[in-house]
């Protein structure tokens, strides 16, 4: 082999060697939770522990010649996210000597208390919530008294000295190239140079140290980083609690699609009867005159008819009085409307519908008619199928026909109680399709629209939220069905949504040990 190839043969080893070099990887402790976000104060201790009943956020700072600190407690339900307030919140420590200190709460949620401590050095805290028994959580290795910030000042000056050693191996690594150049290969074997390529690779400094997770770790505290989509956000306990930002766990449901559209009520089939009179004559009143919105039984007497003798006229239906054409006295003709009764008990719904949605009331067999005109009030309905013709054509604004009443309406029977629904007034349909879908159900006001497309924000740690990209399949009632990047189990937030959109993307920390919980 000739030097040239040789020299190139070193290099390429060592290449290998420092892209093949584990990266460092930050780490506390034996046990690791998730990912803690990294704070401007590098005083600061943030602690965060949860169970199925609560989460907990611990606050301190470690501040050197100090022998108490003032720890605070954000103490919020874990499913939902809402402060818990009036609870009885207790912190001890375990060694060299225990000592107890019991929080008062600040506002809703917040807790503090003067944690003392004899000495500088690392505790074990225990927080319990509640008595008999209490909800115990277990902060281990905690740093008291101690000057955490010299600890942050000291990492830089580490990695510099990693550097020069790197450069050095790098100039020894290129003067044995040199000499390979000069002398024949068999004065230093391929061996050697492989040592000489791997030593240097593994004493060169690695790639910058992450947490777990693939996040990167920042070299300072605060740094910050543009905010992706997938990236996710940090949001304090103390302005979530500000923001009212509100969760539920998502679950899978068999959820019902649905059609909403807007009609109208008209009478059921023999539900309006127009009375007439029946030949010529003087109309004479028989008692009280009759005013709309009377109500008759089928069979009153509604006037007598002088033609040669008394000829009565009776209510054909029971029902309330819509129309009066006539009054006491009057002459009429034949055929001449007098009374129109309306049985306001038997109506019905008329939906014009077209497409595919028409195709899928027609599988339908249930709906809800609602109005704005009786809000809060719902009207049980069924489906009985198209009209048996099609209503009158619509009008433009130039007189021509439009395909408005090409097609018969769908036919609602609707159970009118209270008879509150009266023919004419406009009304809300929303018609429940037979088949059901397995989805991810949530209120409408946890789904955001941007340009992208809608997202949701998942609370995936005490005060870190991811924002996930969803498809929403539909609208069942007052809630969406999703599909997408959401599970069954996690915490979407439903309130305080938006709030999160402008929130600072997420700078990572080395994960912390988490705090064991007990019941």
């Amino acid at each position: 082999m000739s030097p040239r190839p040789s020299i190139r043969f070193a290099a390429t080893l060592m290449m290998l060697g420092w892209l093949a070099a584990p990266p460092a990887w930050s780490h506390e402790g034996e046990d690791h939770g998730a990912p803690q976000p990294v704070t401007s104060d590098p005083s600061l201790v943030v602690r965060s522990a949860s169970n199925d009943a609560y989460e907990v956020v611990l606050k301190y700072r470690s501040l050197p010649g100090e022998r108490s600190t003032a720890a605070r407690v954000y103490l919020s339900e874990y499913t939902t996210n809402v402060p818990i307030q009036q609870a009885v919140v207790t912190m001890r420590t375990t060694s060299p000597r225990q000592v107890t200190a019991t929080t008062k709460e600040t506002s809703p949620g917040v807790y503090e208390a003067a944690l003392p401590y004899e000495q500088a050095g690392r505790y074990t805290l225990i927080l319990a919530i509640g008595s008999s028994p209490a909800t115990e959580f277990a902060f281990q290795d905690l740093p008291m008294g101690q000057d955490l910030v010299a600890t942050h000042a000291r990492a830089p000056a580490g990695r510099a000295f990693g550097w020069w050693m790197g450069a050095a191996l790098v100039a020894l690594l290129l003067t044995v190239a040199l000499i390979v150049r000069r002398r024949s290969l068999r004065a230093i074997s391929r061996t050697a140079l492989v040592l000489i390529a791997s030593a240097a690779a593994m004493l060169l400094p690695g790639r910058e140290p992450r947490a777990e997770g693939g996040q990167a770790n920042p070299a300072q505290p605060g740094a910050t980083a543009s905010v992706g989509e997938s990236q996710p956000r940090y949001m304090p306990k103390e302005s979530q609690f500000f923001q009212n930002v509100r969760t539920i766990v998502a679950g899978i449901e068999s959820l019902r699609g649905r059609i909403n559209a807007v009609g109208h009520v008209v009478p059921e089939s023999g539900a309006l009867a127009s009375v007439e009179a029946p030949r010529d004559g003087k109309l004479e009143g028989a008692g009280r005159r009759l005013a709309v919105g009377d109500r008759v039984r089928q069979g009153q007497l509604i006037a007598n008819l002088l033609v040669i003798d008394r000829l009565p006229i009776r209510a054909p239906i029971s029902g309330l009085v819509a129309e009066v054409h006539f009054t006491n006295g009057q002459w009429v003709q034949a055929g001449a409307p007098l009374v129109v009764i309306l049985d306001e008990r038997h109506v019905r719904v008329e939906l014009p519908l077209f497409g595919e949605n028409l195709n899928r009331a027609l599988r339908t067999r249930d709906g809800t008619i609602t109005t704005s005109a009786l809000p809060g009030l719902r009207f049980p309905a069924r489906v009985r199928g198209l009209a048996p013709t099609a209503s009158e054509p619509d009008r433009a604004s130039d007189g021509a026909p439009t395909a408005g009443g090409s097609i018969p309406p769908l036919l609602l029977t609707v159970v009118n109680h209270g008879g509150l629904l009266r023919p004419g007034m406009l009304v809300e349909a929303s018609l429940e399709l037979p088949t059901a879908e397995q989805l991810i159900a949530v209120p409408e006001s946890a789904v955001i629209y941007q340009e992208s497309g809608a997202v949701v924000f998942v609370h995936t740690g005490p005060e870190v939220f991811e924002q996930r990209s969803v498809h929403v399949v539909g609208r069942y009632v007052d809630r969406l069905g999703l599909s997408g990047m959401v599970r069954s189990g996690e915490r979407i937030v439903v309130s305080g949504a938006q709030a999160l959109v402008s929130a600072p993307p997420v700078t990572t920390a080395a994960p912390a040990r988490p705090a064991k919980g007990s019941r």
